[in-house]
């Protein structure tokens, strides 16, 4: 199924040109109405990014904190993969709300709270 048949894109999401490779969109399944984050490169002979998409097309977790690949699509000309979406704020972004002499308790509060998260990637040999 071609992806504008299920899904409508909601928003652009981040900087595109920050972006290592193609778009970022914010889109929606039109029929269960859930949110995901879809990533489209168009096929231009630079297949190191095809090769990093299709990678992490095959990333998808049992763990509440990671996302999971819901949709990927491949056609003569692009390659879209749709994961599961996660509403929140860049960590920078946040930090800069946070008074400098209460940065390191949250610091390690967060890596606390993030160990779950680190454990899984781990036992899956994934590494960022």
């Amino acid at each position: 199924m071609n992806p504008s048949e299920k899904y409508r894109i909601v928003q652009r999401l981040g900087n595109q040109k920050q972006r290592k490779f193609g778009d970022v969109f914010l889109v929606e399944d039109k029929l269960a109405g859930e949110s995901g984050t879809m990533k489209v490169v168009a096929k231009s002979g630079n297949e190191l990014r095809e090769v990093r998409l299709r990678a992490e097309a095959d990333f998808t977790f049992d763990h509440p904190q990671l996302p999971k690949t819901l949709y990927v699509f491949e056609s003569e000309t692009e390659l879209v993969v749709v994961k599961s979406y996660f509403q929140g704020i860049p960590l920078d972004t946040f930090l800069k709300s946070v008074k400098t002499k209460h940065k390191p308790a949250f610091l390690l509060q967060l890596l606390k709270q993030l160990k779950p998260v680190f454990d899984e990637l781990n036992s899956q040999q994934v590494v960022h």
